[in-house]
């Protein structure tokens, strides 16, 4: 019971640590924008500066602070490029292509979640948070110039794909698998802060359900590397899918018409990517 307790003990220690350190990196954040406004940079590098310098301190300082810290702070190694490197890629390809049923599917029965009567007001909120921040990437994406592909991969890609991954599972996840006997406790927590974080009611599930198919990435292969990946090829893609259609075309694109057959191929998936994730097991003790 008292290792229990000091369990629960440091993990809130933990979090009230988050708090504190994403409300500091909040703020910083904040100033830098307000410096960006002020130097009077032009649409839409503004822009550009704003998400890149947010996804940068918002993730970066609490993985530095927490890793120093603590010393859970996980860093990439780079991998030894030989025949099975390139084979771990193809496997996580094949399982993030995997992913995108469960992820759609989950997007739809989230995205149909209503609230009672009494709690309409509360909707009506998260859902226009969410549509103004699905509206601004859409926006950020859309109706730049084509010679700016390179800057929103960047930004909108690999950016968050490697400080998100660098906090999320290369600083939290650590932290909370040496803290919990039970290593998926770790992942699950892990993958609902991932979700929770993003502050997007109506994308939660299928969030959570990415950030444990990234955590059990990490966990078996224990090299941030390959969660950076998955997570820069799912950005990439969006943005990808995103430019390459056309505004008044992007809602019927994501649009799921057939939920209970959605609801099969994401079983399938499932059952796939369990195997996929053994192969890959093996692939690291190779």
């Amino acid at each position: 019971m008292c290792h229990r307790d000091q369990e629960i003990h440091s993990s809130l220690a933990l979090m009230g640590w988050l708090l504190v350190l994403f409300f500091l990196a909040a703020i910083v954040a904040s100033g830098v924008a307000m410096l960006i406004s002020w130097i009077g940079v032009p649409n839409p590098w503004d822009n550009y500066l704003r998400l890149a310098s947010q996804t940068v301190l918002i993730f970066g300082i609490p993985s530095l602070v927490l890793g120093t810290i603590y010393g859970y702070n996980e860093i990439i190694r780079a991998p030894k490029i030989d025949t099975t490197f390139w084979k771990m890629l193809l496997w996580i390809l094949v399982a993030w292509l995997l992913s995108l049923f469960p992820v759609q599917t989950l997007w739809e029965i989230n995205r149909s979640v209503s609230f009672p009567d009494s709690l309409a007001g509360i909707e009506s909120t998260l859902r226009r948070v969410q549509e103004e921040n699905e509206q601004f990437v859409l926006n950020l994406i859309c109706n730049s110039h084509l010679g700016h592909l390179w800057i929103l991969i960047i930004v909108v890609a690999l950016l968050p794909a490697v400080f998100e991954e660098w906090f999320f599972r290369g600083c939290l996840q650590v932290f909370l698998t040496k803290k919990f006997e039970k290593k998926w406790t770790a992942i699950v927590i892990t993958a609902g802060v991932f979700s929770v974080f993003h502050g997007e009611f109506f994308s939660l599930m299928p969030r959570i359900f990415l950030g444990l198919v990234l955590g059990y990435l990490y966990f078996y292969t224990q090299n941030l590397l390959y969660p950076i990946i998955m997570h820069f090829v799912n950005n990439l893609a969006s943005i990808v899918i995103l430019k390459a259609t056309k505004p008044e075309n992007i809602e019927e694109l994501f649009k799921v018409s057939d939920i209970g057959f959605w609801m099969i191929l994401s079983i399938v998936g499932l059952g796939i990517m369990l195997a996929v994730f053994k192969r890959i097991k093996a692939l690291c003790s190779e």
